[in-house]
Formats: structure tokens, sequence, C-alpha cells
């Protein structure tokens, strides 16, 4: 039986990927804030879900082992760029966007509890704006900056300088009536993308010209993820999910 997942076209993502090209899975494409809506409507039986998005699908979705994407540092794809230094951002303009409720979240968790800022005010990225957050492949396009804007943050290493852990933004999650059998194989599959996977992008001769990339460029890029979480990370995860919980949708 086909085991239907959903994949995120995002280049930290892809690794997860690698050997899920035969007939027995059957890959629906989704940005992260598509994931756990494809699985509570039975769309799909997998897939990485974002971490704010954890709660609505915990009770009803059993974890894939221990598979998640986390940075120790810099996160390489989550940029708040703004025209002032984040300590004089209150009072002004913070341009989100709808495709990362966890970016969105921990961006007002830094402001908020890192920062201290007051009185933000967060609209569409057509509006007028001070600072605009930018995420996943967008955000690769624009990590060496982005004209207008003359600072540049980068929320995991804003989140990891602020306590410590890792900053887990995903974890899989899957449907608990596959049968013993699909489970072992969406596993066995995702630990081929976590070793293999990771290994070719690093080894790749490629460029990404699309992301502005060089092949040495991808090999930075994705040595900085862990795709497995272990302490520190389960850790992180309780951490960051606790604040989560006191932030309104």
């Amino acid at each position: 039986m086909t085991i239907k997942v959903c994949k995120v076209p995002y280049l930290n993502y892809e690794p997860y990927y690698f050997d899920m090209k035969s007939s027995e899975f059957e890959l629906t494409q989704s940005p992260p804030s598509g994931v756990a809506e494809l699985l509570l409507q039975g769309s799909v039986d997998a897939g990485p879900v974002p971490t704010a998005d954890i709660p609505k699908i915990e009770n009803r979705f059993a974890p894939v082992s221990g598979f998640s994407i986390s940075t120790r540092a810099t996160s390489g794809n989550l940029f708040l760029h703004s025209k002032y230094p984040v300590t004089d951002l209150s009072g002004k303009t913070v341009s989100v966007g709808k495709e990362g409720a966890t970016a969105v979240k921990l961006l007002k968790l830094l402001l908020n509890n890192k920062y201290g800022l007051a009185n933000l005010n967060f609209v569409e990225p057509s509006e007028e704006h001070d600072a605009i957050l930018v995420i996943g492949d967008p955000a690769l396009r624009t990590r060496f900056g982005m004209r207008g804007y003359q600072y540049k943050y980068d929320l995991g290493s804003e989140w990891s300088e602020w306590t410590g852990l890792p900053l887990v933004t995903s974890k899989w999650y899957a449907n608990p009536e596959m049968d013993k059998a699909q489970n072992i194989l969406l596993e066995n599959t995702l630990y081929v993308g976590m070793e293999e996977g990771v290994t070719t992008l690093c080894n790749t001769n490629e460029t990404y010209d699309h992301l502005l990339m060089r092949a040495r460029d991808v090999t930075a890029f994705i040595r900085g993820f862990k795709y497995f979480s272990g302490l520190a990370e389960t850790k992180g995860l309780d951490t960051l999910l606790n604040y989560f919980s006191d932030i309104p949708e």
C-alpha cells in the first residue's frame, strides 16, 4: 500500500525525500503551513509538521521516531531584515507572511521576551513596513542582505544565544493507523535520507542558481542542520512549545 507523504519544497528538507522515489511513496507538495492541515484532512499519512502546529495534531498522530529538523547556531533561512537595529523596533511595523507560523511565533517571542519590545504592528508583506521576516528558500536568496534593509538577524542564532538550546523547526508525524510494515518502511527511508541524502547534498557539484548558491554554499547550509533529535533537541522543542503556548494565534 502506498504511503502518502507531504513534501516541503525547501532545500533543508530535501535530504528526507532522497529515497522516496519508488512507487511505495506518493508525494504531495506543500509549504510548511499546509502540512498539519493535509494530515488532519487525511490527504497524507505522514509529514514534517512545523513546531507551531504540533499542538494541533499531536493527539491524533504519532511521532516518527526522533526525526526532526533543528539547528544549533544559525538557521541560514530564517531572517528578519530591518531598517533599524532590533532594539529600536518598538512602535514600528513588521511584515510577516502566512507560510511560516513557527517563524512568526518565534519572531514575536524574541521581540517580546528577549528584547522587551512593545507596540509592534504586524502586517502583510504588501503593506508598508520597517522590517520584514523572510523564511525558507526565499530567505536563502537574501542571506547576504536585502537592499533598503541595513540590519539582518538570523532567528536561529537569536534563539540559541538566548536559551543555549537548539532550535527545532519541525518534527515528523504519521497516521497511527499505518500498519507496522509501512511504519518500518517510512522510518528506514527517512534514515537513508538522513544519512545518504545529507551526504549527497554535502558532496554536490551542482549550483542552485535559483537560490544564488554554489555547491560549497549548499554544503555549508546543509551541514548546519541536524535531522534527528537527541536530548538537547528534545529539551529545545519542549521549551519552544512552552513559550508558544502563551502566544496568541
